[in-house]
């Protein structure tokens, strides 16, 4: 369950809920796990709206559309999961600047799925412009302080963002 949804899937959702559905069901157009979490809902608690909902990858929806063809069918959605305590940690590096005035380049290091893009291709830009600001001012301070941010816990309500605003 995510802190996220977009405009589409947010739309469908109050569309049912509206209609009196008791449940939701969304199918991906691709094969991710999708996470859920609507206006009014709590990952913390798995709650993801007024009524429950899960999404489904692809190839699951499909499967299940095709039971949902050949007829009546009987089906249990089973959402598992579990809370736990974890420690993360943002990284930061800072340039102090002339002024106390802060420029911020920021991605996520936290990432739902593997790959390049989620979020290692966020990253690779922050630390290449924390490279390049720190051998542009080696011998001079720049005009605005520079931070660069890794933020942790972008997948939970944004926490590290909001942890490292609180604290700056």
């Amino acid at each position: 369950v995510m802190s996220w949804v977009t405009e589409e899937e947010q739309r469908v959702y109050e569309a049912v809920v509206n209609r009196g559905a008791v449940g939701f069901v969304g199918i991906y157009p691709l094969d991710i796990t999708p996470y859920l979490c609507f206006e009014g809902g709590n990952a913390f608690t798995g709650k993801v709206g007024p009524i429950p909902g899960m999404g489904l990858r692809k190839s699951d929806g499909k499967r299940m559309i095709s039971f949902m063809q050949k007829g009546a069918a009987d089906a249990t959605l089973i959402l598992a999961g579990e809370t736990k305590s974890a420690r993360m940690h943002n990284i930061v590096g800072i340039i102090p600047g002339k002024s106390e005035r802060v420029i911020q380049v920021t991605s996520h290091h936290d990432s739902m799925w593997p790959g390049a893009t989620e979020d290692a291709a966020g990253v690779a830009v922050v630390l290449e412009l924390a490279r390049r600001a720190a051998r542009t001012y080696t011998d001079q301070k720049p005009p605005l302080t520079l931070a660069f941010v890794l933020e942790a816990a972008e997948c939970l309500f944004v926490l590290g963002s909001r942890g490292h605003i609180a604290r700056h």
